[in-house]
């Protein structure tokens, strides 16, 4: 019986997190000036360990990478981003909601033949 392929593979931990904001009633450059560049500012004053931030604002969605050094514990990392998030709420626009944080790991990349 043939191995799923993930076991052939050592595990992987990749301490990268996305952070996603929605919000749907400003154009894409409002978005990048209030909610994607103020947001990116809070997070790299707010976390730990961080070793770069990818901040994209594709069709008015932001979308932030945080890459992380690999002595980081992801949890703490996580735990950060959130309260951060939360925070950083109160000075973005009025009724923007928290934003989806997706931790990357090697499961949760898709491979097709």
């Amino acid at each position: 019986m043939a191995k799923p392929i993930f076991a052939i593979f050592p595990e992987i931990d990749i301490p990268v997190v996305t952070v996603i904001w929605q919000y749907t009633r400003l154009s894409t450059p409002e978005m990048e000036q209030r909610v994607t560049t103020y947001s990116e500012y809070a997070l790299s004053t707010a976390i730990s360990g961080i070793k770069d931030i990818e901040a994209q604002t594709p069709d008015g969605i932001p979308v932030q990478k945080i890459y992380f050094q690999p002595d980081i514990s992801i949890d703490l990392a996580i735990a950060q981003i959130i309260n951060a998030t939360i925070f950083s709420r109160v000075l973005l626009p009025g009724g923007i909601q928290v934003p989806l944080v997706v931790q990357y790991n090697a499961f949760s990349v898709r491979l097709e033949a």
